[in-house]
């Protein structure tokens, strides 16, 4: 396929993990998905570094904090580590076609909870610790939903017997999907 090609080749110039060309592959296949591929120097090596990032103007949630969520979403999965530097504010605005302002909202907000850290002169960085910080912001964030989701059930008159049904399916047709992905 030819997606799967350009996703070998965008990537193949630099070594980087299987998971990452998988990722990387999924990322160009999904058409609703931006995907940001930044170049990074360190000092032992060089790395290319799949961001799956899905910005939906039309949801309800703002721009910047879906950017927000999806930072802590990568840092929380792996995808981003500790001390990996991320798109610039410019990059990242062109390669999601946004307004530069909003990235940098993003920005300044995760680098207040401590997820990115300035590195003078050469951008941003994922913090040290902000893997653990992030895996419990994810949880926080999908809890607050599902109970959103949970409460608009109950107040729409449904029993919990149907709605434990409904979230049961939900699940099992993720997790399905997901598994379809890999």
């Amino acid at each position: 396929m030819k997606l799967r090609h350009v996703a070998a080749q965008a990537v193949g110039r630099f070594p980087i993990s299987q998971q990452q060309l998988l990722l990387a592959t999924k990322i160009l296949l999904d058409s609703h998905s931006a995907a940001v591929y930044h170049r990074i120097s360190t000092h032992e090596r060089r790395r290319a570094t799949a961001v799956q990032l899905q910005i939906d103007p039309n949801d309800g949630i703002p721009i910047y904090e879906q950017l927000i969520r999806q930072v802590k979403y990568a840092v929380a999965e792996g995808v981003l580590v500790p001390g990996q530097v991320i798109p610039s504010v410019r990059e990242m605005a062109k390669l999601i076609a946004v307004n530069p302002n909003t990235v940098q909202r993003a920005y300044l907000q995760l680098q207040d909870e401590t997820v990115l850290e300035a590195l003078r002169g050469r951008g941003m960085a994922v913090c040290q610790n902000a893997r653990l910080r992030c895996v419990s912001d994810r949880q926080q964030m999908v809890a607050e939903r599902m109970d959103a989701v949970v409460d608009e059930g109950v107040r729409s008159g449904l029993a919990a017997d149907p709605l434990r049904e409904m979230f049961e399916n939900s699940l099992r047709n993720a997790t399905q999907k997901s598994e379809g992905q890999s």
